[in-house]
């Protein structure tokens, strides 16, 4: 998060950072942050009982993609904590299981295959994957016997397979997400070109060199 080329070439605005104790938070004052206190421990409790920490988490990332905004979730090494918040929320989003989750994030990460959560984090994770598959289970409960098998054959689907419909549009949304960062780029290359010139007049002569300072 200390790479403000990348931030900037990538119209980073939003950030979650998963290392608070190790790691400042990024323009603060100016771009909207989620900052957690997690330790990269086996035994650190990430995820409350209560579902409340991973309602945060898909609140914040919404609102930035529902604005076309980009998201920056990190850590100290970006391998196991952001891994893991990233996972969470493509779980709670999505009805995506863990595996389902680990596939993504590994062929997004370019195959980088260090990035993977620790183990007490996978199994905090697979706790979480079971935890809301049940809450969807419980919701089809009122549904008919032929809604209900629909609705559990969708769930497996989302659960474990690439429905090809739906990386279509994520590959279409990825497209229109780029191209409104290139159009940002080209209004803010267009503001700094219109902008204002200073004139620079001679103020006064300093030693011997005539060295002219900005009016």
């Amino acid at each position: 998060a200390q790479d403000h080329d990348f931030i900037d070439k990538q119209c980073i605005t939003y950030f979650i950072n998963c290392a608070g104790h190790q790691i400042p938070n990024f323009n603060e004052d100016r771009c909207p942050h989620m900052t957690f206190f997690w330790d990269d421990e086996d035994d650190f409790q990430l995820f409350d009982k209560q579902g409340v920490v991973v309602e945060q988490i898909v609140s914040f990332i919404d609102e930035a993609l529902l604005k076309g905004e980009t998201v920056l979730i990190y850590s100290m090494q970006g391998i196991s904590r952001c891994t893991a918040c990233a996972s969470a929320y493509l779980m709670a989003k999505y009805e995506w299981g863990m595996d389902k989750c680990m596939e993504f994030i590994y062929f997004q990460g370019r195959c980088m295959a260090e990035m993977r959560p620790n183990d007490g984090f996978l199994m905090q994770l697979a706790n979480l994957d079971w935890v809301l598959q049940r809450k969807r289970l419980k919701k089809s409960k009122s549904l008919s016997a032929a809604s209900k098998q629909r609705q559990q054959a969708h769930s497996r689907n989302k659960l474990m397979d690439w429905d090809v419909a739906s990386l279509e549009e994520h590959n279409e949304y990825v497209m229109s997400l780029e191209a409104s960062k290139s159009r940002a780029r080209q209004r803010q290359a267009l503001a700094s070109a219109s902008a204002p010139q200073r004139n620079v007049q001679p103020r006064e002569e300093r030693g011997r060199g005539g060295e002219y300072e900005d009016w």
